[in-house]
């Protein structure tokens, strides 16, 4: 789909970096901020309190993917580089060095709580 805008225009948004894939993420995060009161007020006047209850319990589970999405990961995988840092690789894959260390990259509880 061909959109066609003033040259000027079109100059502007190239020189501030706007590109066809940034120009689609705009578009989507507009549509949302027009969609999303339209939702809600349908979902208020159309939808039973079960069904109300239902939706908003599934969006709220699934609303805690987005800590995942964040980088939990890269959480995890920093925290024990750091603290790998203070370790190292014996024989047979043993794993030995300062204690507080390997106590933290090894814990299975968050540390200091028994």
């Amino acid at each position: 789909m061909n959109v066609y805008l003033p040259d000027s225009m079109l100059n502007f948004l190239r020189f501030i970096g706007v590109n066809r894939a940034v120009g689609y993420g705009l578009l989507s995060r507009v549509w949302g901020l027009l969609s999303g009161p339209v939702t809600m007020f349908i979902i208020a006047t159309k939808f039973s309190k079960e069904q109300q209850g239902f939706l908003y319990t599934i969006s709220s589970l699934l609303a805690l993917q987005v800590f995942f999405e964040l980088g939990l990961t890269n959480v995890i995988a920093t925290f024990a580089s750091h603290e790998f840092a203070k370790l190292k690789w014996e024989e047979k894959g043993k794993i030995s060095g300062d204690t507080v260390a390997l106590e933290r990259f090894s814990a299975r509880q968050p540390c200091g709580i028994p």
